[in-house]
């Protein structure tokens, strides 16, 4: 007996290891039986199968379902498998919900995904790249097919709640990394009474995931397309606002930092962009849409600590003066609301206090800046026992700053001598692409002068290759630009058809040239990838991590191989369409690059490469 290929519904396991699996129960598989019978008989059998598929409610705690088909006797007998686990956490007797689900496994069959298919399975990136595809096929076939039997397809999307609820969710950019899309993209194709709804939700989703990889251009720009289609979502004029004052803040240099004379803060999802190196400088009308964005958002809600928190940071460095009385009375709002809000996640507690006791150091009043600076660090500590070490490192290491600076400018020469050795440990444990390791190491420069000690030399602290941030687009030599996951049909309106070539013959997934602009496509219904694969075409254009960095790097085709790993580092062996073809892969960069036998940049490509499956 042969098994073929397995289609699961792609539900992350939520069980811990120790559980263990109820037996399904009676009404379980009553229920099973019902839904399954009401929409096999609206169903037409698939060519090639023995008909009807077989249905069970197996004994497992996981959340999950899925298709699969066994072959005997050269008939193939496909079943449909839901884990006791489901029925009771997720669907508990609901027959819309159950028959959504079923429905799309059906349809998985009755689409033919659960065959061998040898071009589509030739490498991972191709297997999730279609899986995504194929999702998108047997959730329409299912949404048909319950609405045939009757069910009622608004209650049966109630499923998806559900999901949510229990945290499995994702992005469409996180998405390209799994084999089922984002729901609020599968949404989008279900319900198309509300696809105007689930496309919003979808963007607001993408901004989110490009604040936290820097992203900040592209992140305002999905904020600014939610705000225009619900201008009460004050959750999106909050994150608008945030990713204004990261791009105003992006723009700062080493003198800015030295002007405002402020210590080290954070906000909360200050990450990355990946547009080209803007004209440095502060730039007030950034600065003006960032504060109109978080004070529209307490309009619409009153009781948001995050948009009184960045309220606070953004005119603790107003372009023209720092108004810290200002920001002082937005962050200790924020700091008080803080611990009540179940909404603010524990990293933001610490950010919060950070943020304070630096405003309070910059009034001149220490007693309250060193008393909320150690709360911060004390909140570190307490996401260091759940094991976060991560964040714990990087609160201390704003901490060390802005510490650091306080006590530099003592007149002791004991407090001077803990200053020095405090800058010297943020210069070691901080990325020396930020604006602030800049600052500290003038601050630790002078101070070294002053107390008649060596300081040791930049390259001393900094690694042999600098953190740089993940592509996700590419502005091509016309000045459009381009986005992973954009839709196709848009991306078509801006450059025109281009010239389509199959990837897999009878798919929906295309290479599409677009030869002026020295780029190929990677398309289905939007962007999977984007290859550049000209000398001539528009460089990728890296940046450095960090809060106004001033590293960066321009990878083209044609320039060394040995150029491009002193910039890149070390990659790993991956390939995306063609099993033949080797890229190194740089994953945090997310970048793969083609080399030619004389060892030369061929083709460098802008794609999520998963390592395995994600569920």
């Amino acid at each position: 007996m042969n098994r073929l290929r397995v289609i699961a519904l792609g539900l992350a396991i939520l069980i811990a290891p120790e559980s263990r699996a109820a037996e399904p129960s009676a009404a379980d598989k009553a229920l099973l039986e019902k839904v399954s019978q009401k929409l096999i008989a609206v169903a037409d059998p698939a060519p090639g199968f023995e008909w009807p598929p077989d249905f069970q409610v197996i004994a497992n705690p996981s959340i999950n379902a899925f298709a699969t088909c066994e072959e005997k006797d050269g008939k193939k007998f496909p079943q449909i498998r839901v884990f006791s686990g489901m029925m009771d956490k997720v669907f508990r007797g609901d027959e819309d919900m159950l028959a959504l689900v079923i429905g799309h496994e059906i349809g998985h069959i009755i689409r033919g995904h659960i065959q061998v298919n040898a071009k589509r399975d030739r490498t991972e990136f191709l297997r999730i790249t279609y899986g995504r595809d194929e999702e998108i096929e047997a959730d329409v076939t299912g949404a048909e097919l319950m609405l045939k039997a009757g069910f009622n397809l608004k209650k049966g999307l109630k499923y998806i709640d559900q999901m949510n609820g229990l945290g499995l969710t994702y992005s469409s950019l996180e998405g390209l990394a799994a084999d089922h899309p984002s729901w609020n993209d599968r949404l989008a194709k279900i319900d198309k009474s509300r696809e105007r709804l689930w496309k919003s939700l979808s963007a607001f989703e993408n901004g989110t995931a490009l604040l936290l990889v820097e992203q900040y251009a592209l992140a305002e720009e999905c904020f600014d397309r939610v705000v225009k289609e619900y201008p009460d979502c004050y959750e999106a004029w909050v994150n608008l606002g945030n990713a204004c004052l990261m791009r105003y803040f992006d723009k700062f240099d080493l003198d800015d930092i030295k002007d405002f004379d402020v210590g080290h803060v954070m906000t909360p999802g200050f990450y990355t962009r990946v547009d080209s190196i803007p004209t440095r400088g502060r730039d007030d009308k950034l600065w003006k849409k960032a504060v109109a964005a978080l004070n529209k958002a307490l309009e619409l809600n009153k009781n948001l600590t995050l948009a009184r928190s960045n309220l606070g940071l953004a005119y603790l460095f107003h372009p023209e003066e720092k108004d810290v009385p200002k920001a002082i009375e937005f962050m200790q709002t924020a700091a008080n609301m803080s611990p009540l809000d179940q909404k603010v996640a524990p990293i933001h507690d610490g950010t919060i206090l950070l943020n304070l006791g630096a405003a309070y150091f910059a009034a001149g009043d220490e007693k309250k800046g060193f008393l909320n600076v150690d709360r911060a660090l004390e909140a570190g500590r307490r996401l260091t026992r759940d094991g976060k070490l991560e964040t714990d490192r990087v609160l201390d290491s704003a901490r060390n700053y802005t510490v650091a600076m306080v006590l530099s400018r003592r007149k002791s020469e004991k407090d001077n001598k803990i200053a020095l050795s405090m800058f010297k440990r943020f210069l070691i444990t901080t990325n020396s692409a930020s604006i602030w390791w800049e600052a500290a190491y003038d601050q630790y420069k002078d101070l070294s002068k002053r107390l008649a000690v060596a300081a040791e030399p930049k390259e001393s602290f900094k690694p042999e290759v600098e953190p740089l941030r993940t592509v996700i687009s590419h502005k091509l030599k016309s000045g459009a630009e381009v986005k992973l996951t954009d839709d196709f049909a848009d991306v078509r309106k801006r450059l025109g058809e281009g010239l389509p070539n199959s990837v897999i013959p009878g798919s929906n997934l295309k290479r599409v040239r677009y030869g002026k602009e020295g780029v190929d496509l990677i398309v289905n219904d939007s962007v999977v990838a984007i290859c550049v694969v000209s000398p001539d075409a528009a460089p990728i254009t890296f940046r450095g991590k960090g809060t106004a960095s001033s590293v960066s790097f321009d990878l083209k085709v044609g320039m060394s191989a040995e150029a491009m790993a002193q910039a890149l580092g070390q990659g790993e062996r991956q390939i995306l369409t063609d099993p033949n073809v080797e890229f190194t892969y740089f994953r945090d960069q997310g970048v793969a690059v083609r080399q030619s036998r004389d060892k030369k940049v061929a083709e460098i490509v802008l794609a999520t490469i998963p390592t395995r499956s994600r569920r």
